[in-house]
C-alpha cells in the first residue's frame, strides 16, 4: 500500500511535467516566421506605405519641393507594384489595396493643410 501510494505521488508530478512535451498541439506553431516571404512582402508593403505617407506629409507642409515629391511618390509605387505582383494578388485586391493608399494620402493632405483634395 505504501510502494502504491509512493509510485502515484512520484507519477503523478511526472505527468504533469512530460504532458507538453508529448501532447504538443499544432496551434501553438507559429505560421509565420520572420524568413518566410510573406513576412518579407508584408514588410516591404508597410515601407513603401510608410514611405509614401511621409512623402506626402512632407510636401504637404512644405518641406519637399514637388519634383522630390513626384520622384519620392513614384519610387514608393513602384515599390509597392512590385510587392504586390510577388504576392500575386488578383486584379481587385491590387485596386482596393492602391485605393486604400490614395485615400490615407488624400487624408494626411486634408489634416495638414485644412482643404479637400480630389484625386
Amino acid at each position: 500500500m505504501l510502494v502504491t501510494i509512493a509510485i502515484f505521488l512520484v507519477l503523478i508530478p511526472a505527468v504533469a511535467i512530460l504532458w507538453p512535451f508529448v501532447f504538443t498541439s499544432k496551434d501553438n506553431v507559429p505560421s509565420d516566421d520572420e524568413t518566410s516571404a510573406h513576412f518579407e512582402w508584408e514588410r516591404r508593403w508597410e515601407t513603401a506605405v510608410a514611405g509614401l505617407k511621409s512623402a506626402e506629409l512632407e510636401h504637404a507642409i512644405g518641406n519637399l519641393n514637388s519634383d522630390d515629391y513626384t520622384a519620392l511618390k513614384e519610387q514608393y509605387m513602384i515599390e509597392a507594384s512590385v510587392v504586390m505582383k510577388e504576392m500575386e494578388l488578383g486584379e481587385k485586391q491590387e485596386e482596393d489595396l492602391l485605393d486604400s493608399i490614395r485615400l490615407e494620402m488624400v487624408s494626411i493632405r486634408e489634416t495638414v493643410t485644412g482643404e479637400s483634395v480630389d484625386n
